[in-house]
């Protein structure tokens, strides 16, 4: 599986639609990810791992940081 991009909706500090473009190109064979505390680094990571494990990601969201995907929901959408 090769995710291309990721698209988020109201998810943890991501408020409204967002597109992250996660392509690759020959030359530049890595995605970066940087940013100050409380920029969304760790909210993307949480949202690809969702994409990938989903159940089994929520399981291990329970168990290790007592949360659960329902966390994930951005408060100023609500």
């Amino acid at each position: 599986m090769k995710l291309e991009h990721l698209e988020l909706n109201n998810f943890a500090s991501y408020h409204d639609k967002h597109m992250i473009s996660l392509e690759v190109k020959e030359g530049k064979p890595l995605i970066i990810v940087v940013g100050q505390t409380g920029y969304g680094k760790t909210s993307l990571f949480d949202a690809i791992n969702w994409v990938l494990y989903s159940e089994d990601y929520e399981r291990d969201l329970s168990k290790s940081r007592s949360r659960t995907i329902l966390d994930f929901i951005n408060e100023t959408a609500i």
